[in-house]
């Protein structure tokens, strides 16, 4: 297993955002708190045999994350495209494409128009794909996605309803290992949540269904220990 990191040393948080409420420059990341924890991560994972690929972190790149970038199968990776209110990470995608061409993968850009947020929005099961398209993300994306890795039929495209869960990450986390998923119901309509579970019955993947309460655990506090 391979992972892409950026050891963000110049990570803060630039500006507020209608896209991501719980960005507040007014609260500021403890940058040496972070790379520390980060290293801690680091050697964990290299003690599980996992092999970490980094890319150089730059100074005018202070909000990236690599999850937000792209998403890919077989060596070829479609890009993220972020909103135009993201207006300051919109740099991060030739960068990031730059990186993988240069390391021999393959790279699609979608349409300037349709907006996606890579591996934080496209959630992978073991057969199945959950799409969460909403504030930042294009529903077409999803059309896109399966028609360049041929895999129609496969994604179930939900639109998150919350502004709280800008990515769909934020409202789903899942343990292929453990075939579970850890999902806040709150963050989708009621046609949507079905769908949901009809996946996760398909996959037979366990459900823990959480309170949007206890997915968000009172922003305003966290903010502060940001």
């Amino acid at each position: 297993m391979r992972v892409l990191m950026y050891r963000n040393k110049y990570f803060n948080v630039p500006t507020k955002s209608p896209k991501n409420p719980w960005m507040d420059p007014e609260f500021q990341p403890d940058v040496g708190l972070f790379l520390k924890q980060l290293g801690k991560f680091r050697a964990t994972l290299r003690n599980l045999g996992v092999e970490i690929l980094d890319i150089k972190p730059r100074k005018d790149l202070s909000d990236s994350w690599p999850a937000n970038m792209a998403w890919g199968r077989n060596g070829i990776f479609v890009m993220g495209n972020f909103h135009p209110e993201v207006w300051w990470r919109q740099a991060e995608t030739r960068y990031y494409a730059r990186w993988f061409v240069d390391n021999r993968f393959g790279v699609v850009f979608l349409p300037p128009n349709v907006y996606f947020g890579g591996q934080a929005s496209l959630i992978t099961l073991n057969k199945h794909y959950i799409y969460g398209w909403g504030s930042r993300d294009s529903e077409e994306a999803a059309d896109y996605i399966e028609e360049i890795f041929r895999i129609r039929k496969l994604i179930t495209s939900v639109e998150i309803i919350d502004s709280d869960f800008y990515d769909a990450d934020t409202a789903i986390h899942v343990s292929r290992g453990c075939e579970g998923l850890i999902w806040c119901p709150e963050a989708f309509d009621n046609s949507d949540v079905r769908r949901i579970e009809r996946v996760l019955d398909t996959e037979k993947f366990a459900s823990c269904e959480i309170s949007k309460k206890e997915a968000i655990q009172d922003k305003g506090n966290n903010r502060r220990n940001f």
